[in-house]
């Protein structure tokens, strides 16, 4: 990064400030990341680069749901959505989905996170199913449907596995041990 900045060079530093944010966010330096974020965000649009910009709108969300922060989630991931939508970018909209998804199953909206979830599918990428199946997964135990959680929580863990994607996995993990919980108790 710091050798994109000696020769001029935005877009590299772009880049690196946006890969270094989702590193920090994983880590869970999210002060650190969200700063990384915000430089990145400023470079892309002095380049107008739309498509890189509604990727970091995205991250934005991203890190605010890692952090618990739903409604400011929500605002960053309506933002990219209609990033993504303006430029009919199918990959773009399906990852905004997910994020306002999210959002809204956290917050306990259930209707507009599995109308979210339903916008994951429609893009059709494999990347992206285990998080749709989780998060219908978790919608349907909320709503009492603990047979249909099960099964989607399971479709979520093997593709999560199948895709290396130890979030997800992680996620598909935790419903099913909530699904055991209340089984336990019924």
């Amino acid at each position: 990064m710091e050798r994109a900045k000696q020769i001029g060079y935005i877009e590299g530093q772009a880049k690196a400030c946006d890969r270094l944010g989702n590193v920090l966010t994983y880590l869970g330096e999210f002060e650190e990341a969200l700063a990384c974020y915000q430089q990145s965000l400023e470079s892309y649009r002095r380049m107008g680069r739309a498509t890189r910009i509604g990727g970091l709108l995205n991250n934005f969300a991203f890190c605010y749901n890692k952090v618990g922060k739903y409604e400011t989630a929500l605002e960053w991931g309506e933002k990219s959505l209609a990033r993504f939508k303006e430029l009919q970018e199918s990959y773009g909209i399906a990852t905004a989905s997910k994020s306002l998804a999210e959002s809204h199953l956290r917050l306990g909206h259930l209707t507009e996170a599995e109308q979210f979830a339903k916008m994951i599918s429609e893009a059709e990428d494999d990347s992206l199913m285990p998080d749709y199946y989780w998060i219908m997964a978790e919608i349907r135990f909320k709503q009492g449907n603990l047979t249909e959680s099960e099964q989607l929580a399971q479709t979520s863990l093997k593709l999560a596995i199948q895709n290396q994607d130890p979030d997800t996995e992680q996620e598909a993990r935790q419903v099913l041990k909530e699904i055991e919980a209340t089984k336990k108790i019924v």
